[in-house]
């Protein structure tokens, strides 16, 4: 049988002290490892960020690499001067490209406007030849037919051969309602027994643009254009081998 075990006073004592003593140092071993954490969680980003003047003081001989990373900004400036570097070819480019454009559109509308100058076009469309010029008859009152007749239904269209400047557009006569362009050379070109006008002396006229309209005005038999071609200083001139000489068969 176990004897029991008397405690003392004394013996509660000692418990006592000695329990005293192993909650003091554990409570100590926490406080300091607290303090530690604590110290390490609470510190402010601005804690670890180095201004310039101490990353010269250190003279490389303290790690820099947060907030502070030397090699990673080297490479990011060399990333943006690449990218400037791309951003201004490609604004050179489409500044070429727009340069290129605009010297284009002006070669074309050159072109153009020396086509207008210098292109020629049928009077008329749906038409028949009935007379040409240099033939004799009574019907005109020449006796020589002074023109090419182009027969048509009333009200076609006439259009100007060329480019020009109406010089005359009223009755004249036996030629009933005529029209007169002049070219940039001197070149006459009339169109007469129009049963009415569009333009009017002075304006300027552009090949295929309307000036009137087909007629039987004047020393007619029916309805038809009647069109003469003055040469300067040859006077009035077959219209036929004219029309040809510019890449008109009439």
């Amino acid at each position: 049988m176990l004897a029991r075990l008397r405690i003392s006073p004394a013996m509660i004592g000692v418990v006592a002290m000695t329990a005293a003593g192993v909650g003091t140092f554990a409570t100590s071993g926490a406080s300091a490892a607290d303090a530690e954490l604590t110290s390490l969680t609470d510190s402010s980003p601005a804690s670890f960020v180095m201004t310039a003047a101490q990353v010269g003081a250190a003279d490389g001989k303290v790690d820099v690499s947060r907030g502070f990373d030397r090699p990673r900004l080297a490479q990011q400036a060399a990333q943006q001067a690449s990218q400037r570097a791309q951003a201004l070819e490609e604004l050179d480019r489409d500044i070429t490209a727009t340069a290129e454009e605009a010297e284009r559109a002006e070669a074309d509308r050159v072109e153009q406007e020396e086509k207008l100058r210098t292109q020629w076009v049928l009077p008329v469309v749906g038409y028949t030849l009935t007379a040409r010029f240099g033939q004799q008859s009574n019907l005109w009152s020449s006796g020589a037919h002074t023109g090419l007749d182009f027969a048509g239904p009333s009200g076609s269209e006439i259009v100007s051969v060329a480019a020009g400047t109406v010089t005359s557009a009223g009755y004249d006569g036996s030629y009933g309602n005529r029209t007169v362009v002049t070219l940039d050379d001197g070149t006459m070109i009339s169109y007469s027994h129009q049963s009415r006008f569009v333009v009017a002396a002075g304006d300027q006229v552009t090949p295929g643009q309307v000036i009137g309209y087909t007629g039987s005005t004047g020393n007619v038999t029916g309805p038809h254009l009647h069109l003469e071609v003055e040469l300067p200083g040859a006077g009035l001139t077959d219209p036929e081998p004219v029309l040809r000489e510019h890449g008109i068969t009439p």
